[in-house]
Parts: C-alpha cells; sequence; structure tokens
C-alpha cells in the first residue's frame, strides 16, 4: 500500500478522498471479488455464513480505503439484513439479485429533524388510492443515495401514535414512476470524503402495499432485530482503520529521528504504541466474541 504507484494503495486512497469521490480502481477489485456476495445467505447464492467471517472479509476492505468499506460495503449490508430478517421469498429472492448483479441498496433509519429519534420519524406511506401506499417526505444523509437500485425506508404508516404506527418497505427505484425519487443535493462531510452522501424526497409516490417488510406496523421490531447484527458487524468492521493508524504511527517512529535516535527507541513512545496495539487486540477479542455469539447464544445477544 505505500507503492506511490499503487492504483488501491495509500497515495491513491487519498487522492480520492481529497477529491470527494470514490476509488474507483477499489471498486473495481471490489466488484471482481464480488464483495456484495459476502452480505447474501448461501440459499440465496451468497457466501454470508458466520458473521465473524463477514467481519473478517470487511475489516480488510476498511483497513485499506474506509469510504470503500463503508460506501461500497457496509451501505448494502444494513438494508440487506432487514430484508433477510423480515422480508418474504419475493423480497429476499429480488434483494439477492440486486447484490449479486453488483447492484447497491440503501437504507436510512432516522430523520434530519430528530437526530436519533428513530419513533418520531415523520416520512409516511400512507395508505392512498386502489389498496397501496403513497410515500411522502425526505430521506437525507444516505450513502450511495443516487446510486443505489433498492432501498429499504423506514415509514410511518398509520397515524396512531405509539411504536406499532412504523413499518420498513422494501422499494426498487425501476419500479417507481419516472424522475422518483428527487435526488437532494450531495452532503458534504469533514472526513471520509468519497461516500456518496445524498438525499431522497418522494411526494405522493404510489407503491404497492405489499412493499412492507413483515406485517404493518413493525418496523421498530424489525429494526431492532437487524441491530443484533449490524451493530455488531459494523464496530467490528472498523478496527481495520485503527490497525492502518498504528501501522501508520508506527512507520513513522521508526522513520522519525530525534536526538540521535528513532523515536520507537524512546521508552515513552514505545509505551504509547504497546498501549494503543493492546487495545487493538481487546477491540479484536471483543469482536469475535460477541459476532460468534450471535450465532452460539442468540437469546443473550438479542
Amino acid at each position: 500500500p505505500w507503492d506511490p504507484g499503487n492504483a488501491t494503495g495509500h497515495a491513491a486512497v487519498l487522492a480520492a478522498d481529497e477529491a470527494g469521490e470514490m476509488l474507483a480502481a477499489g471498486e473495481r477489485l471490489l466488484d471482481d471479488y464480488r464483495l456484495n456476495a459476502e452480505f447474501v445467505p448461501p440459499e440465496l447464492g451468497g457466501r454470508l455464513t458466520r458473521l465473524d467471517h463477514l467481519i473478517e472479509v470487511m475489516r480488510v476492505v476498511f483497513r485499506h480505503d474506509p469510504c470503500l468499506g463503508l460506501g461500497y460495503g457496509a451501505a448494502s449490508l444494513i438494508p440487506a439484513v432487514n430484508v433477510w430478517a423480515a422480508g418474504d421469498a419475493r423480497q429476499r429472492r429480488r434483494m439477492a439479485e440486486v447484490l449479486l448483479a453488483g447492484g447497491r441498496a440503501v437504507s436510512r433509519y432516522p430523520e434530519v429533524a430528530h437526530g436519533n429519534g428513530v419513533p418520531r420519524a415523520e416520512f409516511s406511506a400512507l395508505p392512498g388510492d386502489h389498496g397501496g401506499l403513497r410515500l411522502n417526505g425526505r430521506k437525507e444523509v444516505i450513502a450511495n443515495a443516487g446510486r443505489a437500485e433498492a432501498m429499504v425506508l423506514f415509514a410511518r404508516t398509520s397515524a396512531a401514535p405509539g411504536s406499532r404506527s412504523h413499518s420498513q418497505l422494501f422499494v426498487e427505484k425501476a419500479d417507481l414512476p419516472e424522475g422518483v425519487p428527487v435526488h437532494l443535493p450531495r452532503f458534504p462531510s469533514a472526513g471520509m470524503r468519497g461516500v456518496q452522501l445524498g438525499g431522497l424526497e418522494f411526494r405522493d409516490c404510489p407503491i404497492p402495499a405489499d412493499a412492507a417488510l413483515g406485517a404493518p406496523g413493525l418496523g421498530m421490531e424489525t429494526a431492532l432485530r437487524s441491530f443484533q447484527i449490524t451493530r455488531t458487524a459494523l464496530p467490528a468492521m472498523t478496527v481495520g482503520i485503527l490497525e492502518t493508524g498504528l501501522d501508520v504511527a508506527a512507520r513513522f517512529t521508526d522513520e522519525r529521528v530525534l536526538y540521535g535516535r528513532s523515536l520507537a527507541g524512546m521508552p515513552h513512545i514505545g509505551a504509547i504504541l504497546a498501549d494503543a496495539f493492546t487495545d487493538l487486540l481487546i477491540c479484536d477479542c471483543l469482536a469475535t466474541v460477541t459476532a460468534r455469539s450471535v450465532h452460539l447464544l442468540p437469546g443473550e445477544t438479542s
């Protein structure tokens, strides 16, 4: 990765981030590897058999380029898990087909106006004509909003108060009327600038009533079940970023000479690096045990 001529090396990653673009050479490599197959269960044609194995694969991606880890990988994993958890056979098959064909999926739970207050979401999918639903509202700060073929949308499906007023909806852009959704301007970010953060706006957009994942009103329940997977996997994947950070710091201390010796030879500096490495090992152990517990002790990890 330190070779300046490497099309997916550190220099190329930094240049893409500086330009606010995804690393094209990296995306081509992940296309060739069929990374999306890691997010699809084997009965649907993919390679997702164990959560700890998925974490190991994605940690490598995050280690090389966090923008690829999120923008190419995790952004599609999150909606997919909701479909595996609550979708019917048709929905599961279609999500698998989208991902295995190299497509992208997106999801968004909270809304900018409400922070992380997911149950307060105002984006709605209320009954419309002919037994269908009508989408109204905005979803913002979504990775790959403009590039995705499939969406999982958390929406209010009942005006009644309480936790049963929201559902999650599986929607494919190809099934929507022309010009829908309206793509909102890109959201700039201070870090991971290559990730394409956009927004979607729907105005009285018709979708079928059977777009809901599971029974209507189970949106929060489905989200919480999915969080058991995604909120275990994503922090563990991003440990790869720490690995690269420690590698860069250790390399610098070897090369930087101060007072006639390298920084690495100074006890205080060495102790800081050792502490960071110990923290990294602790993160790795915690992530591995937790990921395996999802399979072995699902009751305790729910």
